[in-house]
């Protein structure tokens, strides 16, 4: 579809307090507004047979919606009930959302230049948005799912003024995800729309999931009408590009890495090189990139946003789940999300998998471990150990997230960076490597390096190094010496492989190694001493405390 250079640029969050567009609706719900004066309809009688629509429009095809309805668990689908039941095919696109056509009947003495449909949010028909007509009818898509929408036909003069027909309404049916058309992509969606565990609701319009913009190997490419829906009416400000090759660099698929997005020079383009790998290896791959992908969005200002990596499942998976579950959705909803990427052109026939294999449970099973009641506090615990600051993840919730906030009873997590550590032996390096931190303590066997803090009151803790080492044989508890005021501890004896430490040729692998639970600290100053015991380098970006209720930890 084909739009009119002159849709509108859509109305701001005026309730968030951005200045950005949204798409179809100015406050990022889906939901209808009422008008801010009172309106008279200046429609006329001329129009007729303008489309009525008594039932609410379902734009799912019949095999999408049966997917999405179905009751059963996600994490047992297997290949074949995509390719049988869902009718998939990985080779062909299936992720496009059905349109709809309004058609009407106008007669008039005067010279017609161009009919549109207007549609709107608001009674009044402010913030409208235009639909080209075709033999006085138009194709209409991508609208918001759960929402009345009013809308009009709207005749171009060749001279004078316009004229209108009569607003009628529709409605659009309340059935997560909203499917987004954006020709010549793939696997594109909407992550709003969705209702959270603290009652409140996704915000529609803000954050898309999406295949490549320049993939010749899957043919996501988009064309000249997928950047007008893009931009114009979905009103995309930034593209979130996850690809990229060994240490960050360029060179996957077809993609050009040239710094600029494939929309227009407009667009914000933000290059977070993910590592492509699957189950858990997917996460502790890339901590870091995870890290700076929650940073960009903590920024209110680059809503609307897109994120995609090749084909838009698995790297794109990954940042979906963590931020879905962040959000507050089910596992089995996330699991949703994960899985109805198998409707898109993606070369491949996705599954849950096992928490030992390499589909997403292998990851999911990672993030149980970490402090919390529910997943969603998990899924908090863990970004807030990685680093990612808390102020960013309230953010990230205040801006995507309308009605009840949720109430996280996070444990308080305490980082103390490379910076801040006394070196004795070692050393801080910086890197330039996208996957790796800034900086952090370089070990050689026998260097150590210690901090020294205050506890406000007493308390029991867990102590977490975020960590990374070529070494494949090691176990932590036969390479790290830890000391808590001179006194050693007793260090968790897992593998440096059960970690996920020692893999690959470069410093990917950056693991929130826990090493000791339960050690008390005393209302007093403490000091904390680790020592690389083995041959092989140890390199440690942060220390991180775990700590219960109200404890303040403030460095010496």
């Amino acid at each position: 579809m084909k739009l009119n250079k002159k849709i509108l640029v859509l109305s701001a969050l005026l309730c968030m307090g951005l200045g950005g567009c949204v798409g179809p609706a100015s406050n990022g719900s889906g939901t209808s507004e009422e008008s801010v004066a009172p309106w008279s309809d200046p429609g006329t009688a001329d129009f007729t047979d303008l489309t009525e629509f008594e039932e609410p429009i379902d734009v799912r095809t019949e095999d999408q919606k049966a997917f999405i309805e179905y009751d059963g668990d996600y994490s047992q689908l297997q290949q074949s009930d995509f390719t049988g039941t869902y009718h998939t095919n990985p080779n062909e696109s299936q992720s496009e959302a059905k349109t709809f056509e309004i058609a009407f009947e106008h007669e008039t003495d005067k010279e017609v230049a161009s009919y549109e449909i207007e549609m709107s949010l608001k009674n009044n028909m402010e913030d409208a948005w235009s639909f080209p007509c075709t033999d006085k009818k138009a194709t209409i898509q991508n609208l918001f799912i759960g929402s009345t929408y009013y809308y009009r036909v709207k005749a171009n003069y060749a001279e004078g003024e316009p004229e209108y027909s009569f607003v009628k309404t529709l409605e659009t049916v309340d059935a997560a995800p909203r499917i987004v058309n954006i020709s010549g992509m793939t696997n594109c969606r909407d992550l709003g729309g969705k209702m959270t565990a603290s009652g409140a609701k996704i915000r529609q319009g803000l954050l898309y999931r999406t295949a490549s913009l320049d993939d010749n190997q899957s043919g996501s490419i988009i064309n000249d009408t997928g950047r007008a829906v893009a931009r114009k009416y979905l009103g995309m400000k930034t593209e979130i590009d996850l690809r990229g090759g060994p240490n960050g660099t360029g060179g996957e698929g077809s993609g050009s890495f040239t710094g600029s997005s494939k929309l227009d020079s407009e667009t914000d383009y933000k290059f977070i090189p993910f590592a492509y790998s699957n189950g858990k290896d997917n996460l502790f791959r890339n901590i870091i990139p995870v890290r700076r992908f929650f940073e960009t969005l903590a920024t209110p200002e680059a809503f609307p946003a897109f994120f995609h990596c090749r084909i838009g499942t698995d790297r794109t998976g990954l940042c979906a789940t963590l931020l879905n579950g962040l959000l507050g959705l089910s596992l089995q909803e996330i699991y949703q999300d994960y899985l109805f990427s198998n409707f898109g052109k993606i070369g491949k026939t996705s599954t849950v998998g096992q928490a030992n294999e390499d589909g997403i449970a292998g990851y999911v099973h990672e993030l149980t471990a970490f402090d919390g009641d529910t997943l969603q506090e998990r899924v908090y615990n863990f970004l807030l150990t990685i680093g990612v600051k808390e102020s960013t993840l309230q953010n990230i919730l205040d801006t995507m997230l309308e009605g009840p906030k949720p109430e996280l009873n996070p444990k308080k997590i305490n980082l103390t960076h490379a910076e801040s550590f006394d070196l004795d032996g070692a050393s801080i390096v910086d890197s330039t490597e996208f996957r790796s931190p800034e900086k952090a303590a370089k070990l050689s066997q026998g260097n150590k390096i210690s901090y020294t803090f205050t506890s406000s009151k007493a308390v029991e803790t867990s102590i977490t190094a975020m960590m990374t080492s070529k070494n494949t044989s090691s176990n932590l508890a036969s390479a790290l010496k830890v000391t808590l005021d001179g006194t050693e501890l007793s260090i968790k004896d897992t593998s440096f492989a059960t970690n996920q430490l020692g893999f690959g040729t470069n410093d990917e692998y950056w693991e929130p190694a826990k090493l000791i639970d339960g050690v008390s600290l005393s209302a007093a100053s403490h000091t904390i001493e680790v020592e690389n015991l083995i041959s092989s380098d140890i390199k440690i970006t942060d220390m991180v405390l775990t700590l219960g209720g109200d404890t303040e930890i403030t460095l010496a």
